[in-house]
């Protein structure tokens, strides 16, 4: 089994591309359906952006976290369309806040054809964090060429909400199993008291991209494996492994959908004694 260095602070990014997943004696057979990303539509109007030309709509579709579109103070009349150019099934909607106290507590999307006219509205709760990542599967995939964003709701009381990005996806294939996860780990220069002994936070972060929820169960080697319900989006949870004054070999494994979709080794080197 292959294993993994990295140098402090341990960070890991496992994928179940390169790994043997199962065969398709699910008991959930054929149930998982992946999401894709769409390609990044044209944004054909928006609400006045916030003054000095850093806070343009542009900011929600180039993919990069680290800009970030902000309405100039619009608050609940801050509007962006969206434009793919032609119909695309539309199955779920993705928005990642700036990373600032004004926050988006509640929007809705409207759906239309090439022309104007509407085909579906959909309101989304936010999770009203700073940063924070709301992923939302429709009620029912809608094929529509234009999509238009308002803000019906504050978290912070704000008025220059708006977000870092914006994304729109599509279903794809249907697996037998959710064997298309993506899991990080980081292990923080931290120790713990436990005991007799020390232990050392394990932080693992569980990306899913399948539109059906399932139960998950995360085991690290040596650690009683902990239970984590999967659906759209990023979960985590954190696990507390043994301290040890070397590398410390340990295997992390995830089993859903009555079998294991992931199994790696990983290195975590020792604490750094300052």
């Amino acid at each position: 089994m292959r294993q993994f260095r990295t140098s402090l602070p341990f960070v890991l990014l496992l994928t179940c591309q390169s790994f043997k997943c199962l065969s398709a004696n699910s008991v959930n057979a054929g149930a998982f359906t992946r999401l894709e990303q769409l390609p990044s539509p044209r944004i054909s109007a928006s609400t006045e952006a916030y003054p000095g030309g850093k806070q343009d709509a542009g900011n929600l579709i180039d993919r990069d976290l680290a800009t970030e579109y902000s309405s100039n103070g619009k608050g609940i009349n801050t509007i962006v369309e969206f434009d793919f150019g032609e119909p695309k099934r539309i199955a779920a909607f993705r928005h990642v806040d700036r990373n600032d106290p004004a926050t988006v507590a509640s929007s809705e999307l409207l759906f239309f054809d090439g022309k104007t006219n509407l085909l579906a509205t959909v309101p989304v709760t936010h999770v009203n964090q700073r940063a924070g990542v709301t992923f939302l599967v429709l009620p029912s995939a809608v094929t529509a060429q234009k999509v238009s964003w308002h803000v019906t709701g504050l978290g912070g009381g704000l008025n220059t909400v708006g977000g870092a990005e914006i994304a729109f996806f599509t279903t794809g294939t249907t697996d037998s199993v959710p064997s298309n996860i993506a899991v990080e780990t980081k292990a923080p220069q931290l120790l713990e008291r436990k005991g007799g002994g020390f232990a050392r936070p394990l932080q693992v972060s569980v990306d899913y991209p399948y539109i059906e929820p399932t139960d998950a169960t995360v085991a690290v080697e040596g650690v009683e494996p902990r239970q984590l319900r999967l659906k759209t989006g990023t979960q985590s949870l954190e696990l507390e492994v043994p301290a040890s004054e070397s590398d410390k070999q340990l295997t992390l494994t995830v089993q859903a959908a009555g079998q294991a979709i992931l199994s790696r080794a990983l290195t975590l080197p020792p604490v750094r004694k300052w």
